[in-house]
Parts: structure tokens; sequence; C-alpha cells
């Protein structure tokens, strides 16, 4: 941004549609820069042993984490119950736990929507976006690594996905 000359867009609010974007890119970035497998290896052989984990855990992580993915709009759906139907906080943490939230991550989730509110659709709705735009392509990865290097609005991706 500095070599371009564009200072404002090193600083935005956060609720703006650059953290659509940010946030979508930071969900994706893992699946670009690295293979599956390569996040298991890393996961199982260099995080792992920093954490205390046993190697064998970090596989069954990755098995769980994938099974969930269908789970992961729950978030957004709690924060939907809580701050538009005005839900009781033990009504979305029974419903956060749920659909596999702990009840301390849970109470920590309600916590997050109560301070921040909308901004939780930033994560599932900007991968989605980016997702969509960057598609199956062969060129997969040199387009988000360009996307990362240009001022671009949420609409400009999803009038372009695949």
């Amino acid at each position: 941004m500095r070599g371009r000359g564009w200072r404002e867009l090193t600083v935005y609010p956060l609720y703006s549609p650059q953290s659509l974007i940010a946030e979508g890119t930071a969900n994706v970035g893992c699946d670009i820069i690295m293979t599956e497998a390569e996040q298991l290896a890393f996961l199982r052989d260099v995080l792992a042993p920093m954490a205390g984990i046993a190697a064998a855990e970090i596989e069954r992580y990755q098995q769980v984490k994938a099974a969930a993915k269908p789970l992961r709009y729950a978030g957004g759906e709690a924060a939907r119950m809580l701050l538009e139907d005005g839900a009781p906080e033990a009504d979305v943490e029974a419903f956060l736990v749920r659909f596999g939230t702990s009840p301390e991550r849970a109470r920590q989730n309600i916590a997050f929507h109560r301070t921040y509110r909308s901004y939780v659709f930033t994560y599932t709705a900007g991968q989605d976006l980016v997702e969509g735009w960057l598609g199956s392509r062969p060129d997969r990865v040199a387009r988000f690594f360009g996307l990362l290097q240009r001022e671009v609005v949420p609409s400009e991706l999803a009038a372009t996905a695949e």
C-alpha cells in the first residue's frame, strides 16, 4: 500500500467492506499457501510438540474440523438469535453447545457477539466470498496473492465469482 501511495488503505474501520475481504483472505490463506498434507505435517511436527499435544491428536483434530465445517454458520445464527431475537444468553449458549462448542467457548462467543455484533459474519461470509471468487481455477494461487496487492471491494468479487 505504501509503495503505491495508498496510505488511506493502511487503516480501515472495523465495520467496513475491507473487513469482509480481510477475514475472508485470512480464512482461505492456509489452504492457499499449504496443501492439506503440508498443513497436517506442520501442525503435527511443529505446532503440536510446541503445545505438548500428541501427534495422533492433531490428525483427529483435522478430521473433526473437516466434519464440523458445515456447522461453521452456527456462530452467526447464535449472534442473530441473541441480537435480533433477544434470546436469553442461556438459550444461545445451549444452541452453541448443541452444535459442538464447549460451554466456556460458547460464553466467549456470546461476549464477542455483544461487543462486536455483526462482525461475526465477516468470517464466514468473507471466506465464502473469497473462495467463490478464487474458484477451482488453475491460477487460484496467483489470483489470491493478486487480491492482496490491489484495492478491491466485495461487490467486485461477488460480480466476478466463478
